[in-house]
């Protein structure tokens, strides 16, 4: 049985508070809805002394259509409440399908749209257990310098397996980041890179 190392964990009831540990602990991780992250934490992947959950978080769940016709969707919002969405079904019916899709019922309903989309990128040789990696000399993303997908290459070459990613950005979407000063809206396209570093 794989464990989960010890660590802190912080609800916040605030978009605010939760930046404002963010801001405070450097290291610290931010959980959605867990699906990601807290495998990749048994895996020694991620070791952080912090996490900071937002699932108390009211603000930033939810499917509204704007008075500009826009569809906007909390991060916070479970997968299988995308997919159900009638907004989303007749706004972004490529979304709605590709949602309904992603793992099995119980993952969507834990799993949030926001977390899918910002999903850690992964391949066999990084997605492994500590002990697993450690026997082929861990990877270029994790402990040491090499990529074993591309021999050679300069930058990880792990594969997205967020299935929402691509239906967002077909809808021309936004990512809103909230920041302490402002929030920031950046295309999605503008936040893709080969090795998946988004800061």
């Amino acid at each position: 049985m794989l464990r989960l190392p010890k660590f802190r964990l912080e609800e916040p009831l605030s978009t605010y508070a939760a930046l404002a540990l963010l801001a405070e602990n450097e290291s610290a991780m931010v959980v959605a809805g867990g699906t990601d992250l807290l495998p990749n934490m048994k895996h020694g992947l991620f070791e952080p002394e912090l996490v900071v959950s937002l699932q108390r978080i009211e603000a930033l769940r939810g499917i509204e259509v704007t008075p500009e016709g826009e569809l906007s969707i909390g991060p916070m919002t479970p997968l299988a409440d995308v997919a159900a969405s009638a907004e989303v079904q007749q706004h972004a019916p490529a979304l709605a399908q590709a949602v309904s899709l992603v793992a099995g019922p119980q993952l969507r309903i834990q799993g949030t749209l926001g977390g899918n989309v910002m999903l850690d990128t992964r391949c066999q040789w990084y997605n492994q257990t500590h002990f697993w990696r450690q026997a082929l000399g861990y990877c270029l993303k994790k402990d040491v310098t090499v990529c074993h997908v591309v021999v050679g290459g300069q930058e990880c070459e792990t594969a997205a397996s967020n299935d929402c990613a691509p239906a967002v950005m077909s809808v021309v979407a936004r990512l809103v980041f909230e920041r302490l000063n402002a929030p920031e809206e950046v295309p999605i396209e503008e936040r893709w890179a080969s090795d998946w570093i988004w800061n």
